[in-house]
C-alpha cells in the first residue's frame, strides 16, 4: 500500500509506479503483488516517528 501526500497524483503516478516495480521484480515473484493506494490514516511523517519512537526508545514492538 501506498500513502502520504504523493498519491494526489493519481492513478497516472500509480501507473508507473506499478510498471516500474514490474520492471525492477523477478517476475516470478512480483505476479502475486499488489500496488494499491491506501486509505488516508493521518500524518505519515507523525506515524513514522512514532513507530521509531516505540521501537528504538522504548523496545515495543508495533503491530499490523
Amino acid at each position: 500500500m501506498l500513502h502520504g501526500s504523493v498519491t494526489s497524483l493519481g492513478e497516472p503516478w500509480l501507473e508507473a509506479v506499478r510498471d516500474e516495480a514490474g520492471r525492477r521484480s523477478l517476475g516470478v515473484l512480483a505476479r502475486d503483488v499488489s500496488i494499491e493506494l491506501a486509505a488516508p490514516i493521518g500524518d505519515p511523517v507523525v506515524m513514522g516517528a512514532s513507530a521509531l519512537l516505540l521501537t528504538a526508545e522504548l523496545g515495543l514492538a508495533v503491530g499490523r
